[in-house]
């Protein structure tokens, strides 16, 4: 294998497992973040509920704060003491029993929303805030890792396949110049690259041997055709 294949295939590699670890652990922090986000805010709605309308003992929650939510009420008792009149959430039982506080359902096979449950409990109470067809932001975030990572990776390894010929160029006409040598050409000279590092060094080293051993040869024809004359 050439080496520049080697270096993409190396290069290759390590930039996908970094892109990958990148990937999870940027969907990890994006998801843990989006859903602290949710679970505040019908944490609010729950707090709101236990401090401004449940002293009111309205039968029916019809305030404007908790548009697009649907809270219901319960004793210690598991008796209903009110709820919004958009309420139909039945499985608050079985939730109930949960460690859990915070719930987040996957209710559409395509996964563009999400439903979200927490429970508020204290001694007197037990409040349900429940809340439909939240656009899911990390499935969306997810669809474009899927997209972004493979063209990113193909971007790095063109960038890189460019630099790799760049950098190799010089080597390439190393081995051209040496395949071209022989004792009736000695005279093989490379262009210096313009950068100042260990291939200009190499080359300049290369261009230095080709000299002396082009001096070398035209000394022993000297001394060969001195040696012929007399």
């Amino acid at each position: 294998m050439k080496l520049k294949n080697r270096v993409l295939w190396w290069f290759g590699g390590v930039t996908f497992l970094l892109l990958t670890l990148f990937s999870f652990a940027f969907y990890y922090f994006l998801n843990q973040s989006i859903n602290t986000t949710l679970q505040t805010k019908v944490q609010k709605i729950a707090q709101y509920v236990r401090l401004e309308l449940l002293p009111k003992h309205e039968a029916v929650l019809s305030d404007a704060t908790l548009s697009g939510y649907q809270v219901a009420v319960y004793d210690v008792h598991d008796r209903l003491i009110t709820q919004t009149a958009n309420y139909h959430f039945k499985k608050s039982r079985e939730y109930l029993e949960k460690k859990e506080s915070f719930f987040i359902f996957d209710e559409d096979s395509d996964h563009d929303f999400v439903n979200i449950l927490y429970i508020d409990k204290d001694k007197d109470y037990v409040i349900f805030v429940y809340e439909e067809q939240i656009d899911n932001k990390i499935d969306a975030f997810e669809d474009t890792l899927l997209v972004l990572v493979p063209m990113l990776l193909l971007l790095l390894l063109v960038l890189a396949a460019k630099m790799a010929d760049k950098i190799l160029l010089p080597i390439q006409h190393l081995t051209e110049a040496t395949q071209n040598i022989s004792v009736n050409d000695m005279k093989k000279a490379i262009t210096l690259p313009k950068e100042d590092d260990e291939i200009k060094t190499l080359v300049h080293s290369f261009n230095t041997m080709t000299q002396r051993l082009s001096d070398g040869v035209e000394r022993l024809d000297r001394f060969n055709s001195d040696v012929s004359h007399e």
